[in-house]
């Protein structure tokens, strides 16, 4: 039963990796155009997409892939207010940090 579970996770680890740099790209996509416009719904789709993948990062054992994330998604709770310019800069490092992190995955 042991060797079943973890054959079914090694299954779904080598999923989440494979689909890792497609999520990134999304949630990157969304950051530039909130770069230029702050729209509500792409803030929140963007904070979940952070948050799941912050919660499976965790999962999977990838643990400094979920603290970025988690660091990522807290600049994105209030959909209304976009971030000051140092946050900016800390969102684009933070994007660059998770996307290096996860190629080290593959």
């Amino acid at each position: 039963m042991d060797n079943d579970i973890q054959a079914a996770k090694k299954i779904l680890q080598k999923n989440f990796v494979e689909k890792l740099n497609e999520r990134l790209e999304k949630i990157d996509s969304n950051w530039k155009i909130l770069e230029t416009n702050w729209i509500p719904e792409i803030v929140t789709e963007v904070r979940n997409e952070l948050h799941k993948l912050a919660g499976s990062s965790m999962l999977f054992g990838f643990k400094q892939l979920g603290e970025i994330a988690k660091e990522l998604e807290a600049f994105f709770l209030s959909p209304n207010q976009p971030p000051k310019n140092e946050e900016s800069q800390q969102i684009v490092r933070l994007l660059k940090e998770i996307k290096q992190v996860a190629r080290e995955k593959h």
